[in-house]
């Protein structure tokens, strides 16, 4: 093969590099390319002279203003099998845009290898500017982040719309937004610069609609202020004061404070938020303290009861005379609702009933519940036959039961049915007889047989309560008229 058969497929070889040229490349990369193109050349020394020329100084051997060399010396490389290349040390750089010729000898062969390549003028790609945001990190608020953009490429200021145009991508809702600078005019491609837009706060309000509830009650927690899911969480710091349901019912336990959280979550744009509201529950008052029953014939025992008191440790019970004498009081445990109490058989006592909770080993008290007399019934009986003539009437009188408010007086003519009231005394307690013309509206009959039972009467808030008929001395009194 003779020198011009070489120096054609160099050129061709060259036709393709050439594309890839640009400004700073250096002569060696085209260098080793080309002679890749001749790697099966085997058996001949190549001698290359280095020179890179411009393209109005071709042929000459030295170094000119064109180009400069990193050291000088004789580059040449024996062929082989292995692609050719030429040593680090023997590097050309390219400077300035223009056309350049490689010049190679090949020994036992006639002739000269030149091929010329072409570097162009410098491509000014945007994406070696300098990119400069106004602003780096926005705070979310729903609407556009366009910060604003300074392009300066080698040290000059280039201008918006003239030398590039900008594209903003995912700029509105909180997390990473990205500047997409595109090159136009002179400029080439593209370049991206991001900037943060972070979570916002949220700004809860939350309340019970009662902060103050009694154990075993309910409040509910009203909330507003969470954004994009509206969604709450609800938690009570001690839930053995008071437990919280998953949609803000609050539920009193036991007496005590606590606090119960409400958390809106994190969304998209949103930051986690919390606010407390504080739930103060106490005990509730001793419900339905009422008189159960006579534990004997004679009144002297009796026993009163009241509904269990959610959240109590025990109660305090209370039995007083009605004018507040002859006071006693006793703990009773939390799982036992009623006391049997001794009293006078003659005088009408008073109980009442608290719950209690343990603080720090001391009792701390509820509210009092309602007061519940015991009224014993009259058990001293005496009558007399008052009659005139036809006018039948029978004059009865009783022991008297002090702190009552009168007497309750009830007949009937069977004893083991129906007891008909038939009248009442003046509220003082000292009214302790009544004159019985009647029964049932009609009047007393000659040789009948009539009960009596006398049950004293008490007030409360200035009215009359109910007070239970006695169970014992089913008669205690009975009168025949003859």
């Amino acid at each position: 093969m003779d020198a011009s058969e070489y120096e054609v497929r160099a050129a061709a070889a060259f036709d393709e590099l050439e594309y890839y040229l640009y400004y700073d490349f250096t002569v060696k990369d085209v260098c080793d390319a080309w002679l890749a193109e001749m790697n099966n050349w085997e058996g001949h020394w190549i001698h290359c002279l280095y020179g890179v020329y411009d393209r109005n100084d071709i042929g000459k051997t030295d170094a000119e203003p064109g180009l400069y060399d990193d050291s000088w010396g004789s580059p040449g490389v024996k062929t082989g099998k292995t692609t050719l290349h030429f040593p680090d040390q023997y590097t050309y750089y390219v400077r300035d845009p223009g056309v350049y010729t490689i010049t190679a000898t090949i020994d036992d062969c006639n002739g000269t290898i030149k091929s010329q390549f072409v570097v162009g003028e410098e491509e000014k790609k945007i994406s070696s500017a300098k990119i400069t945001l106004s602003d780096q990190k926005f705070i979310y608020d729903g609407k556009e982040k366009m910060p604003g953009v300074s392009v300066t490429y080698k040290n000059k200021r280039l201008v918006e719309n003239n030398d590039y145009v900008i594209i903003y991508y995912d700029n509105v809702n909180a997390g990473t937004a990205t500047v997409e600078v595109h090159g136009i005019g002179d400029y080439t491609g593209k370049a991206n610069k991001t900037f943060e837009i972070a979570k916002t706060s949220q700004t809860l309000t939350a309340r019970a609609a009662n902060p103050n509830i009694l154990a075993g009650n309910t409040t509910m927690i009203f909330t507003e202020g969470a954004k994009e899911n509206g969604n709450y969480t609800f938690t009570s710091l001690n839930t053995s004061v008071a437990k919280v349901s998953a949609d803000g019912k609050v539920t009193g336990c036991r007496p005590g404070e606590v606090y119960i959280v409400v958390t809106a979550n994190e969304t998209n744009n949103y930051k986690k938020a919390s606010k407390r509201v504080l739930i103060k529950v106490s005990l509730k008052k001793p419900g339905n303290c009422h008189f159960v029953k006579w534990n004997n014939s004679n009144y002297t025992s009796c026993r009163i009861a009241w509904n269990k008191v959610a959240g109590a440790d025990g109660y305090q019970t209370l039995l007083s005379w009605t004018d507040g004498s002859h006071a006693s009081s006793t703990i009773v445990k939390s799982n036992v609702f009623f006391r049997d109490c001794t009293v006078h058989p003659q005088h009408v006592s008073q109980m009442k009933v608290r719950a209690f909770w343990m603080k720090n080993g001391e009792r701390k008290y509820g509210p009092w519940s309602n007061v519940e007399y015991i009224t014993p019934s009259p058990t001293k009986l005496t009558y007399r036959n008052a009659s005139s003539g036809n006018n039948l009437e029978a004059k009865i009188s009783w022991n008297t039961i002090y702190g009552c408010n009168g007497y309750n007086v009830f007949i009937t003519m069977n004893p083991n049915g129906t007891w008909y009231w038939n009248q009442s005394t003046s509220t003082k307690a000292t009214s302790t007889s009544a004159a019985i013309t009647k029964f049932r509206g009609s009047r007393l009959k000659k040789n009948t047989r009539y009960y009596v039972r006398i049950v004293t009467r008490r007030k409360r808030n200035g009215v009359f309560c109910t007070v239970p008929m006695p169970v014992y001395n089913t008669r205690i009194g009975s009168f025949v008229i003859r």
